[in-house]
């Protein structure tokens, strides 16, 4: 199992924006062979969402990464978030 955390902090106002461009892509992910499973998840504290997704294997992900193109969006994404996220790769051992 390989999975990665995307920690992002949306500009306040535009949480609910954030939340659906990160659903748009969930819904392109959902197509990669190798997935497993996907979250958008939000902090109690409201100022930090997190998109995971496990995938059976890192070579899975990095294939699907490397093939797949992003939705087009109406919004870049810097204008909705204060920073890029912070990204963390996790293997099961």
């Amino acid at each position: 199992m390989f999975v990665v955390m995307a920690f992002v902090n949306p500009i306040h106002g535009k949480e609910d924006e954030m939340v659906r461009r990160m659903r748009s892509f969930r819904s392109v992910l959902q197509i990669q062979s190798g997935l497993v499973k996907t979250f958008v998840l939000k902090e109690r504290d409201g100022k930090t969402l997190v998109g995971i997704s496990m995938w059976t294997d890192e070579a899975a992900y990095k294939k699907a990464m490397a093939s797949m193109q992003a939705p087009a969006q109406s919004t870049p994404p810097d204008r909705l978030r204060e920073s890029p996220p912070t990204m963390r790769e996790f293997s099961e051992i």
